[in-house]
């Protein structure tokens, strides 16, 4: 074999690559797995790996941190907390003061996310005019501050302006051709529809959405689609086994035990407004377990209220009224005047089916001189609406009267149509009690078409047969005060 021929003395050595940093070759590790973890929806790896990256640059000085490197990881963390219902991890990780986070939009949108889907709807909020200023520059960011500040107005209570900025969202996502963004608005949209009462739209929007995300393969999507119409089609038993068993089939691959607990308990609410009540408790059960092995007591607290209304059910007062109790608790203890408002209509119920009015009437004042101070219109009709049918058991109906007079001017203010139904029916009832006829026909006309177009048997023959009596004899009845069949006597 030749030998090499020797170096010149003037010859340089050959060039060669600088040595790879072994701290960016580490981060670099970290961040690409923890990146592989979250496409392939492992969301515990994913924020397992982007932790451990953060805790890397963390402990650099200031002065060899990377603004743009800490930007990509908190993102990315953010994104697998979020998809794991870690919200108040989000919120510690974007609300710190850090350089890497000023001026992004992305960082902004999550936080509001988070705030939002965390239940503190009006901090989200607060984050509005930093979404659109931020979004300036760019008719993508525009778009996704379009969508999220319409999910935060949702949050909000407020439909009219959420309904506003998702029209707006969905002009350009379309100019955009954005798929995603567009199956977004599409799910958004759906769900004002369902509060509204009118549910051929949100089913009609929400399989539209579903059909979307199944093209892109998005897990997480498709199962909340899938529980969204389970919500839809909880009235027909069939539909809404099908779309709650999808979900939770998808949501145990994904090994997110916040949203297994939450297919599972709608699971139980379907067995339970179809009446099988042992299957429907077997369910909550399960999820109830998970949540408190995870300590979701809020979650765990709203399953509690579900299995009350199954001790109401099966007329076990005592039982629902301590359960009750314990939910009620845990809401005050926790500021959660909202939920606090429900439990206390809950117990009013119980006190009333135990023939207990004086009770249930005091607890009715609570809960509505709370849901006053709260400023919503909407649970303050519902608890008018508790309070004329308690008048109207008790017989006292001109204190039922005060509580219609009271209601009717609230029903502009707010959209749930089954909470607008509801209080109609029951004005109506306070005007045929009275003996007044023609005056509960219009009550009675205007909440008809929601139970019938939503599946509220009972009370639309109920409605139905009102109105068929007010307008073949009320006529004929009006000379003679007799009241028409199963009314009250008129008073006065």
């Amino acid at each position: 074999m030749a030998e090499a021929p020797a170096a010149s003395p003037s010859a340089r050595p050959e060039a060669r690559p600088p040595a790879e940093d072994p701290f960016d070759t580490l981060l670099s590790g970290h961040l690409e797995a923890a990146e592989r973890h979250f496409k392939a929806f492992a969301f515990v790896e994913c924020a397992h790996m982007a932790g451990k990256a953060m805790t890397l640059l963390e402990a650099l000085p200031p002065n060899n941190q990377s603004a743009e490197q800490e930007l990509a990881v908190r993102l990315l963390k953010a994104r697998a907390d979020i998809a794991l219902e870690h919200y108040d991890a989000v919120i510690a990780d974007l609300q710190v003061d850090r350089p890497a986070l000023k001026g992004s939009f992305e960082a902004r949108r999550l936080l509001s996310q988070a705030l939002r889907l965390g239940q503190q709807s009006q901090q989200a909020a607060s984050l509005i005019p930093d979404l659109f200023e931020l979004a300036k520059g760019s008719p993508a960011q525009r778009a996704e501050a379009h969508l999220e500040v319409g999910q935060v107005h949702f949050a909000c209570d407020n439909y009219e302006a959420a309904t506003q900025e998702l029209s707006k969202a969905e002009a350009l996502f379309d100019a955009l051709e954005d798929t995603r963004g567009l199956a977004q608005v599409y799910k958004s949209q759906g769900r004002i529809y369902r509060i509204m009462g009118q549910s051929e739209q949100a089913i009609t929007l929400t399989r539209k959405a579903l059909a979307q995300f199944e093209a892109l393969a998005d897990k997480v999507e498709i199962s909340n689609a899938c529980y969204n119409l389970s919500i839809d089609f909880l009235l027909d038993g069939t539909e809404a086994l099908a779309y709650a068993q999808r979900a939770l089939d998808i949501d145990k691959s994904l090994g997110v035990e916040g949203r297994i607990a939450s297919s599972l308990s709608q699971l139980g609410t379907i067995k339970q407004v179809h009446g099988d009540l042992e299957a429907a408790n077997a369910y909550y059960e399960e999820a109830e377990d998970i949540l408190a092995r995870i300590q979701d007591w809020g979650t765990r607290a709203e399953i509690m209220q579900s299995r009350v209304l199954i001790l109401q059910g099966q007329e076990e007062y005592a039982a629902a009224l301590e359960l009750n109790q314990a939910v009620l608790n845990y809401y005050e203890e926790n500021d959660q005047q909202r939920s606090v408002v429900v439990s206390l209509v809950i117990a009013s119920q119980l006190w009333q089916a135990q023939d207990n009015s004086q009770q249930a009437f005091q607890i009715l004042w609570r809960a509505l001189a709370l849901t006053r101070k709260l400023g919503n219109p909407s649970n303050e009709c519902w608890i008018l609406t508790e309070l004329m049918d308690l008048c109207l058991h008790t017989g006292d109906l001109a204190q039922a009267e005060a509580y219609l007079r009271k209601g009717e001017p609230l029903l502009a203010a707010f959209d749930e149509a089954i909470t607008r139904a509801n209080f109609l029916r029951s004005a109506g009832h306070v005007r045929w009690a009275k003996g007044q006829y023609q005056r509960a026909l219009p009550y009675y006309e205007q909440c008809l078409g929601f139970y019938e177009e939503n599946g509220y048997t009972y009370e639309a023959d109920e409605v139905r047969e009102r109105i068929a009596e007010v307008r073949g004899e009320a006529g004929m009845r009006a000379g003679s005060h007799q009241p028409p069949p199963g009314g009250h006597p008129p008073v006065g």
